[in-house]
Formats: structure tokens, C-alpha cells, sequence
């Protein structure tokens, strides 16, 4: 299990306030109130969230944009007073196809947030799945598949090319053999240029991605109307939770150079503090989690 402070903010910020705060101070909202802190034709949707640490709940409020194939933007316009990227959350939470694809390089190309997205998808066109993923690549976008959902199919493509990705305990990744979307007749030889040719498109997008492509020679094994669960061991060895490798080394060189110290000594840091925090298995609290911080010294103070 592996730990950073560079994506624990929001988690320490939150789950410190439910700790500390009174009980009236939850009646409050996290976001926007109304549809006045939106822009680009958001609306502001709240909902109820529990609390992780209190037997509570506070409500959250989302600059929502709804898109074609099941595809939501939340606060990709949300306005920001001190200069600052919108936060943007995709929701890819059915089959992948051109449209939802479109919608969704419309709304990088109109925000410019910083993205991540969210994956509860069966699969879709492979075609489409590539083109996000390399739209998500090329912005620096994070990918996660939350504990109830699916990753699957199509969609394995998409969760390939976040920089960093994160796959949920009791969340599924299943694969199978890629095919095509267009169904027409044909004989072998077109059947099997076909084929060649979409593996060497995979292949090379896997490569592209930082990716083992033995993950492809996996997905080969089983037949396209069958699906195999990978086991969290695959899910790591294939690349598919975890940071990219150069996204890891351009974020530690710039810490290293922040803390002025070696990459050596960030990486030693860097293991002691994920030591520390896998000692207390998944009940971290940020209260420890900063203490892990300052006695490995990887926090900056």
C-alpha cells in the first residue's frame, strides 16, 4: 500500500473538520450553494455525503454538467477567486462511445481543469476508449474506479493512461479479447487484417502509455464474450493502479529539488513514510498520517 501527501489534502481537510468541528458546523455545504457559483451552463447539484469518521452527514455541492453516453463534469467551470484551475471530476458511468468522448475534449478544451475521472464502465468502442485515454494523458488526468464499480473491457484502456490511477478494494477489473466495434461480413483474410492491425494499434497504445503490453497477450487468453476478474496482484503487475513511471520520476525530481536534497534521500524518506503509513493498514488517521510525515521527515513543514 502506498501513501502521498500530494494527493492527501483534500482528505486531511475534510476529515479533520468532521473531527474537530462541532455537530452544528456539518449543516453547512462543501461547493457551490447555488447555480450563481457555476458557469458554462453548470447547475448546482448537492448531495449527501457521510461522514468516514462520525456517524454524520454534510451536504455537497457540485457544479454539474451532463453530457451524452452517461458522462457527468462536475465543477470543471466552478468559479475560482484566487486565479486557479478548476478541479474537475469526470463520471464515465456507462458504455464509452463517440459522443460522450467529444463532449468530454469539449470540456478540457473550454476549462483547462485539472482532471480526474471517475470509471463505473462495462467497456464501449475501443477506438473511443484510446482517444480518451490519450486526451487524459496528455492533460495529466487521474483515473480511479471506486469500490462498487466496473472497470471492464474498453474501459481497461481508459484507466491505463492516468498518471495516477487508483482501483478501490472490492472494485472490478475484468478483461477479454478486443474486437472491433463495426460487425459486417467478411471472410479470414479480412478478419484476420483486421485483427493484426487492431492488436498492433493496442499494442502500440499500451507502449505509449507506460504499460506492460503483456497486459494485451492477457486479454488475448479469453474469448470476447467471456471476462476475467484480475486479482489485485495483476492489477499492480499490469500497470493499472499506482502512478505512470515518468509522471513518479518528474513529481519526485521536483520534490527533491523543492526539499533541497538528493533523489536519494527522497526516496529514502519517501519508503520510510510509506512504512510508517502501512502500518496502520487502511484506519490512518490524518492526525497520524502527518505524524508519519514529520518523523520521516517526507512532509515538508
Amino acid at each position: 500500500m502506498q501513501f502521498d501527501c500530494r494527493h492527501f489534502g483534500i482528505i486531511i481537510y475534510l476529515t479533520m473538520g468532521l473531527m474537530f468541528g462541532s455537530t452544528h458546523a456539518f449543516a453547512i455545504s462543501i461547493g457551490c450553494k447555488d447555480d450563481s457559483d457555476c458557469g458554462n451552463g453548470e447547475s448546482c447539484e448537492h448531495a449527501r455525503e457521510k461522514s468516514v469518521l462520525r456517524d454524520e452527514y454534510f451536504t455537497v455541492g457540485s457544479c454539474t454538467l451532463r453530457g451524452p453516453s452517461g458522462v457527468i463534469a462536475k465543477d470543471c467551470f466552478a468559479k475560482r477567486t484566487d486565479g486557479t484551475k478548476a478541479y474537475c471530476l469526470i463520471e464515465v458511468s456507462k458504455r464509452i462511445a463517440p459522443a460522450g468522448v467529444s463532449f468530454i475534449e469539449k470540456v478540457f478544451k473550454s476549462s483547462n481543469p485539472v482532471l480526474q475521472i471517475s470509471l463505473d464502465s462495462n467497456g464501449g468502442d475501443i477506438r473511443s476508449a484510446m482517444r480518451l485515454g490519450r486526451i487524459i494523458r496528455r492533460i495529466g488526468g487521474s483515473v480511479y474506479v471506486d469500490k462498487s464499480s466496473t472497470c471492464a473491457s474498453a474501459c481497461i484502456f481508459v484507466l491505463a493512461a492516468g498518471v495516477s490511477k487508483q482501483v478501490a478494494d472490492g472494485a472490478i477489473i475484468a478483461v477479454h479479447r478486443p474486437y472491433g466495434a463495426e460487425a459486417r461480413s467478411k471472410n479470414y483474410q479480412q478478419a484476420n487484417d483486421e485483427w493484426r492491425l487492431l492488436q498492433k494499434d493496442l499494442k502500440a497504445y499500451l507502449d505509449e502509455m507506460n504499460v506492460p503490453t503483456t497486459l494485451l497477450d492477457k486479454m488475448n487468453r479469453y474469448p470476447s464474450n467471456e471476462a476475467y476478474v484480475l486479482s489485485v496482484d495483476e492489477i499492480r503487475d499490469y500497470g493499472l493502479s499506482g502512478y505512470d513511471p515518468a509522471y513518479e520520476e518528474q513529481m519526485d525530481s521536483n520534490e527533491a529539488a523543492k526539499r533541497n536534497i538528493s533523489r536519494a534521500e527522497l526516496l529514502r524518506r519517501k519508503s520510510a513514510f510509506d512504512k510508517c503509513a502501512a502500518a496502520f493498514n487502511t484506519a490512518i488517521t490524518p492526525t497520524q498520517f502527518v505524524d508519519c510525515g514529520r518523523t520521516t521527515g517526507y512532509l515538508i513543514q
